[in-house]
């Protein structure tokens, strides 16, 4: 089809995407304790477009037109329609996303306390994360006018924990660490 519309230009997609991003994090002690936390955030935004996109539906109802005026004739050497005709058969998509991601890490540890066998420690971590999609159809047919929509892929948080003795060792033979470690994801 897009042969026989070629007099109405080229149909190139074009694709302008700028990206940002901003990552922090802290790390410390207090008292005994081992402490980080980390942030990062994101975003990003895309501009579509499509000129001289064809319309399906319009380009259909041409072929199945007998009106002479409106009807669209592949089969012939010379120009398939009216002028007028072959450019409403084409439109120029525009389509705006953006794009964000947001997420959060922390994260302990330390010593709890002391037994005959060793020090028994502690670490915990959670992380929580958050992405939207924002689009904006600006110019396409098959939506209304300027239609908006936004997509979540909802919240996503994450907690592990590990409780672990540290034995000291006294001897020649030299005794392994043992733990539990408890892990939930939502």
């Amino acid at each position: 089809m897009s042969d026989f519309l070629s007099g109405l230009g080229t149909n190139d997609f074009v694709s302008n995407t700028d990206f940002y991003r901003a990552v922090g994090g802290l790390r410390g002690s207090c008292r005994i304790l081992d402490l980080g936390a980390f942030r990062f955030y994101s975003q990003d935004y895309e501009r579509l477009e499509s000129p001289n996109t064809i319309n399906p539906s319009a380009a259909q109802a041409a072929l199945n037109s007998t009106d002479p005026a409106t009807a669209l004739n592949p089969f012939i050497a010379t120009q398939p329609g009216t002028a007028q005709l072959l450019h409403s058969l084409v439109f120029n998509e525009e389509q705006k996303n953006k794009g964000n991601a947001r997420s959060v890490a922390s994260t302990l540890r330390g010593p709890l306390f002391d037994l005959p066998a060793g020090t028994v420690q502690l670490a915990v971590g959670a992380e929580y994360e958050r992405d939207t999609l924002y689009t904006d159809y600006v110019n396409n047919p098959f939506f209304p006018p300027n239609d908006e929509s936004t997509f979540s892929r909802g919240r996503d948080a994450a907690g592990v924990g590990r409780l672990q003795r540290r034995s000291t060792s006294t001897g020649t033979v030299p005794r392994r660490p043992c733990g539990a470690a408890i892990s939930a994801s939502c």
